[in-house]
């Protein structure tokens, strides 16, 4: 569905995302970032690998054994292919939004690890 943000009014808005659930693809293990500056140096963090957001009535959750896909795009013909990468999904969290004035109905964090595709 395409929607045009200029002609749209706040409820109309409301109404399309009150059951729209957001997908939070995280890595699990801390990835290393590192840096030459004093204030960042080294440290461990996790990162957002995807999102994705979900406006179907009946959802498509992510789930435990889950390999997340690599996307491979021909810039000529705009055509895509996709791949098994190395990050699976170990673990979800189910975050419900019980405030009735909510705009998402929920967010569901899928945690993931790295797991070479052999």
């Amino acid at each position: 569905m395409i929607v045009d943000l200029n002609s749209i009014d706040i409820q109309e808005l409301k109404e399309l995302t009150e059951t729209a659930s957001t997908y939070i693809y995280m890595s699990f293990d801390g990835i290393t970032i590192s840096s030459d500056d004093l204030i960042v140096g080294d440290r461990k963090g996790s990162i957002v690998l995807k999102t994705e957001t979900d406006y179907q009535i009946v959802k498509d959750y992510p789930y435990v054994g889950q390999r997340l896909d690599n996307y491979h795009v021909n810039h000529e013909t705009g055509a895509y292919t996709t791949s098994q990468s190395h990050w699976i999904v170990v673990h979800v969290d189910k975050l419900e939004n019980h405030d009735l004035d909510g705009a998402l109905k929920e967010v569901v964090i899928a945690w993931c690890k790295k797991d070479p595709v052999i």
